[in-house]
């Protein structure tokens, strides 16, 4: 059977990180250089600000050239449910009084968001969209516009895999992408087992 030489990128095994040491500042961390680095599109001449705790509702934040804040969270939850709802409530809550230029709000999970309604149950992703509508008029409230934008597993493992990041993925996963490095290594490997002919 051929080997799958696809990266193993598991966020709940993600390489503990901070102190203390945990998956949680883990996802901090890499969901934070993803969003600065590849999971979201920037304007040219942005400023990054990366924040302890307290963060003040957000874990870092964009200083775009026109004066707008872009500032970022990141929950390492596993569902959208009420709890985690009210996390990201109280977040944005925070983010919005201590950014007065807040023009877009960016979350991050890692996992994507099922959205398979049922008749006795509302997805992850109608809570999102419902929790999304509210946020934007708690904004309005405050004479503001606040775009908000979820990023989820999809987004941070397309940025993860690129091979620029591959780096990262050896570090938080112990995994290999396969960048054209890694590719010319191993032909020179096997010429060299090959010997000359």
């Amino acid at each position: 059977m051929p080997r799958d030489h696809s990266p193993d990128i598991d966020f709940a095994r993600i390489r503990p990180y901070g102190r203390p040491a945990s998956r949680s500042s883990a996802f901090e961390e890499l969901s934070s250089i993803l969003i600065e680095q590849g999971a979201i599109e920037w304007p040219d001449g942005t400023c990054f600000s990366r924040f302890g705790n307290p963060d003040g509702g957000r874990e870092g934040r964009g200083l775009l050239p026109n004066g707008d804040v872009w500032g970022w969270q990141s929950k390492f939850l596993f569902s959208f449910d009420a709890a985690a709802a009210g996390q990201v409530n109280a977040s944005f809550l925070r983010a919005l009084d201590t950014e007065p230029n807040l023009t877009r709000y960016i979350v991050a999970f890692p996992i994507d968001l099922p959205a398979g309604d049922t008749e006795t149950q509302e997805s992850a992703f109608t809570r999102w969209t419902a929790k999304e509508a509210e946020w934007k008029a708690a904004a309005k409230e405050k004479g503001r516009e606040v775009e908000i934008t979820f990023v989820g597993a999809h987004e941070l493992l397309t940025a993860l895999t690129e091979p620029r990041h591959s780096g990262r993925a050896r570090y938080w996963f112990a995994a290999d992408v396969l960048t054209p490095e890694w590719q010319a290594r191993r032909v020179e490997e096997a010429v060299a087992k090959v010997g000359p002919r």
